[in-house]
């Protein structure tokens, strides 16, 4: 049985819905022309957040162990796994 993509607000597939995302955003605040750890575009159900992983094993690492970091595990999402 096949199953449709998914499709997201603007009826495009994760990958093309990201990459349109991303540019908009960055033609506003020029982000990646910035040395960042982690930015939000929007709030709420719909916001995405986007972390530098090297920041993200430093500051959880101070809390919990960082046992992986998978890129790409669901769809274009990075996967993190700690351990208390």
């Amino acid at each position: 049985m096949d199953h449709p993509e998914k499709r997201y607000g603007d009826g495009l597939p994760p990958t093309d819905y990201m990459r349109n995302l991303l540019m908009s955003y960055n033609n506003e605040t020029h982000f990646r022309n910035l040395n960042y750890k982690m930015f939000t575009i929007s709030r709420g159900p719909e916001s995405q957040v986007f972390c530098d992983i090297d920041y993200l094993r430093q500051h959880w690492g101070n809390f919990l162990n960082v046992l992986s970091v998978t890129p790409e595990a669901y769809g274009y999402q990075t996967a993190i796994l700690l351990q208390k």
